[in-house]
């Protein structure tokens, strides 16, 4: 890693560190690499997992024989978790991933940690200037490679070399961020935190718009959700447009069908008065209920496939 910023190295090395792990099944811990905020690995290990021994596609290139006779990760939680309570910040790429396993295995992470993600830095500070779509091609070598630094395709999915590439690129996102109203990296932290609630905000806000329309087929109507404006024909008999998508999904398929129904659907039928509900029908977009919505509509599409 190149020079450290001037309030990157002010920490206290051991009170940020950056984490990455790998897993088999994408559920068993199979290794895990913590290093400091100069980037010194203080923690890298495999493990063998408890419940399986094969587990088909490894991106991260371990494989059974490699781990055979390493040890089961509850037996070196103590040690782990440690390094995680000394840390005042934790980093990393897809850190929800992580922290999910991790908790699963038994760690915990105490909810006053304050959690850089580097996905979400890079696109608040940088990204989000230079055209970068928050759900669309981010990624660590993405993320490195933008910010000029080298990668090294052979060594990509080694949690070591992933935490490498992690730091580098956040060290290098120090540089772009407005740092001149802050004294510390906290108060760096704050500033940064408080420009990615509003950015992912309006993001959000933006993505959730659309237009429900009905259309008419031979056989019934099409009751459909779009981000953008539908072209007009003879077919549409029904335009709205709405602050929330989701939510308009959720209202729409209760009234057409009485059940909740995730994306499009098909009615024989459509009376006058559902008609005129639908016409009159509008909502406004809420971040709070934005991800009950998601889960709502997650859930009756597993359900409708079953």
């Amino acid at each position: 890693m190149t020079e450290l910023h001037p309030l990157l190295a002010a920490i206290e090395a051991s009170k940020l560190i950056c984490l990455d792990a790998e897993f088999a099944d994408g559920r068993y811990m199979l290794e895990l690499s913590i290093s400091d905020a100069a980037g010194d690995i203080i923690y890298n290990k495999r493990f063998k997992p408890a419940k399986i021994s094969d587990w088909g596609v490894i991106p991260h290139g371990i494989t059974p024989a490699m781990v055979a006779d390493a040890p089961l990760f509850r037996d070196c939680i103590e040690e782990i978790q440690a390094i995680i309570d000394n840390a005042e910040y934790i980093s990393g790429f897809a850190l929800e991933n992580d922290f999910r396993r991790l908790r699963n295995e038994g760690i915990s992470i105490a909810e006053d940690k304050k959690v850089i993600e580097v996905k979400d830095w890079f696109w608040t500070v940088y990204g989000l200037a230079h055209g970068f779509d928050y759900q669309k091609g981010i990624s660590n070598q993405s993320v490195a490679a933008e910010l000029g630094i080298a990668v090294d395709e052979d060594r990509l999915h080694a949690s070591d070399y992933d935490i490498e590439l992690s730091l580098s690129s956040l060290n290098r996102l120090l540089h772009h961020a407005d740092t001149g109203s802050a004294n510390s990296f906290d108060g760096l932290y704050e500033a940064v935190m408080a420009k990615f609630r509003v950015d992912k905000e309006e993001y959000d806000r933006q993505q959730s718009a659309g237009y429900c329309s009905i259309l008419q087929k031979d056989d019934g109507y099409w009751i459909k959700f779009n981000k953008n404006r539908p072209y007009e024909s003879r077919s549409l008999i029904a335009l709205i447009e709405v602050e929330s998508r989701k939510e308009a999904m959720i209202y729409m398929s209760k009234l057409f069908l009485n059940r909740i129904e995730e994306g499009n659907f098909f009615v024989e039928k459509l009376s006058n008065a559902k008609l005129e509900k639908f016409k009159s029908y509008s909502n406004t977009f809420s971040p709070e209920d934005r991800e009950v919505q998601s889960k709502l509509l997650r859930l009756a599409g597993k359900f409708s496939k079953k």
